[in-house]
């Protein structure tokens, strides 16, 4: 029982020991990590790119698993998924055809004749 009262003592300790050092940069640098998990949380609700995310950190997941694990195949069948990942979502980007309204952006003139 001494023990686990030790731990929590300790780990008080340590948490006391980090707010006494927490400085404005420590404060600025929370604020922004949290506002880009916010945008990255409210990307994958908004838009199909949830699912892409959500499949990439399963096999990420599956990749580290696989690592510390010391599973030889499965290492290495999602190594070479991986390593190809990057073009498939370049290629996932433009598989959708392009319409005049996703164009208009970039030719406002044509956008106004109709």
């Amino acid at each position: 029982m001494d023990t686990v009262m030790e731990t929590i003592a300790r780990a008080g300790q340590n948490v006391l020991n980090l707010a006494r050092h927490f400085t404005l940069k420590d404060a600025l640098d929370v604020v922004i990590v949290t506002f880009l998990i916010y945008g990255l949380v409210k990307l994958m609700r908004d838009t199909r790119a949830g699912q892409l995310v959500k499949g990439i950190v399963l096999l990420a997941t599956l990749f580290l698993v696989s690592h510390y694990g010391e599973l030889t195949m499965l290492n290495g069948i999602l190594r070479a998924f991986l390593q190809s990942a990057v073009v498939m979502v370049v290629v996932s980007m433009f598989t959708k055809p392009m319409t005049k309204e996703d164009l208009a952006p970039f030719f406002p003139e044509e956008a106004n004749r109709d």
